[in-house]
């Protein structure tokens, strides 16, 4: 897997692949706080299609919010997101079975764990 990043190719070292091929993550991908989308590309396992789709963190990630006895610490402050959730369902031309994948991300919206049922992630990346 190969990525680019501002222009430049990057090759993952050993661990990253080690780490990609055991836990399914990529520690360094997709963690641009500037970068307002990021691109998803899996293949169907039904029929093996390739979908692309954007997804854009301001408006389709859900946000997480922790509290201690369900109180702020100031009441004048307003709540702060701890992690993000997408819940996304992509559907191809050539069959009929969804995709349905689910990501976890931190307050900087940097991917934590993906997870995809019907299909294979390709590929994720931060596009402008």
């Amino acid at each position: 897997m190969v990525r680019k990043r501002n222009g430049d190719v990057v090759v993952p070292t050993l661990l990253e692949r080690l780490g990609h091929a055991i836990w399914g993550k990529d520690d360094q991908c997709c963690c641009d706080p500037s970068s307002p989308a990021l691109q998803i590309v899996v293949r169907c396992s039904h029929c093996g299609e390739v979908i692309r789709t954007r997804v854009e963190k301001a408006y389709e990630l859900e946000a997480e919010y922790e509290t201690s006895n369900g109180h702020r610490a100031h009441e004048h402050e307003e709540p702060r997101p701890t992690g993000y959730t997408l819940h996304k369902e992509m559907l191809g031309a050539r069959c009929q079975q969804l995709i349905n994948v689910t990501m976890h991300f931190d307050a900087n919206r940097c991917i934590l764990q993906r997870q995809i049922e019907g299909g294979e992630f390709l590929e994720i990346s931060d596009c402008l």
